[in-house]
């Protein structure tokens, strides 16, 4: 498959699935993904599906595992009618809610622009498991940045921040800085750079990376913010030459 020899991995794959079919029942469920795996490798849709329905047939219950297999092998090969079938058949069904599976539905659905449902999976996120979920919403926050739809990412930020857990603040917020601040300085918005930054505090105190990319979005907005100065010594961060700098264009005396 990786040489890209698709005729002789597939003869290979067939000498795989006579053996499964003769250990029969001895068989697990591990060899079919491979299977699957490897023929969305070849792009023969055909055969992904014809696997799933013999595992199917092989095990009274398909598992989440099998089930993210097979969505992950449909996104590889971009069968969005296919994938969205089973991926909410899933969710009507499933007796635990996998966030590797909700997560595979997101990335799939906002690549194709079905915004909705990416927001619909999100919503069921939020009821039926418990955080962390930011790195599940993240690409949908970038969607909403990359359409100029603030409000909402900033929303669905908000929701995904909720149940942070303590050892991942620090990451959380890093990522956040370097996507969303960034963003704003970008695009000269003051207001959103400053809804972000309330977030950010929601995880842990603002840092000299966060006021120094908070500031940089004011000039670029040629706007000023006197309080900003008390704001940085209240909060304990040193003022260094650069940051002096921004602050004499910022908090004019």
């Amino acid at each position: 498959v990786r040489a890209g020899l698709k005729e002789k991995a597939e003869s290979a794959l067939k000498k795989v699935e006579a053996e499964i079919q003769r250990m029969g029942h001895r068989c697990d469920r591990e060899p079919y993904h491979y299977l699957i795996s490897l023929y969305a490798g070849t792009s023969n849709l055909a055969e992904v599906y014809r696997i799933r329905k013999i595992l199917k047939s092989s095990f009274k219950v398909t598992n989440n595992t099998s089930t993210l297999i097979m969505i992950q092998s449909l996104a590889r090969l971009d069968d969005i009618d296919g994938f969205k079938k089973i991926f909410q058949e899933w969710e009507i069904t499933c007796s635990s809610y996998d966030l590797r599976l909700a997560k595979t539905a997101i990335m799939m659905y906002v690549k194709h622009g079905l915004i909705k449902e990416a927001e619909d999976v999100i919503d069921n996120i939020l009821k039926r498991c418990k955080g962390p979920f930011y790195q599940h919403c993240k690409p949908l926050i970038l969607y909403y940045l990359d359409k100029s739809q603030v409000d909402l990412a900033l929303g669905c930020l908000k929701a995904a921040l909720c149940e942070v857990k303590d050892n991942e603040r620090h990451q959380t917020y890093e990522d956040v800085k370097s996507f969303v601040m960034e963003y704003f300085k970008k695009e000269r918005n003051v207001t959103g750079a400053e809804k972000c930054c309330k977030i950010l505090k929601s995880l842990k105190p603002l840092d000299f990376e966060a006021y120094r990319l908070l500031l940089e979005t004011y000039v670029a907005a040629s706007k000023i913010a006197p309080e900003l100065r008390c704001r940085i010594m209240d909060d304990g961060i040193e003022i260094t030459s650069e940051l002096e700098k921004l602050l004499e264009r910022v908090c004019p005396e």
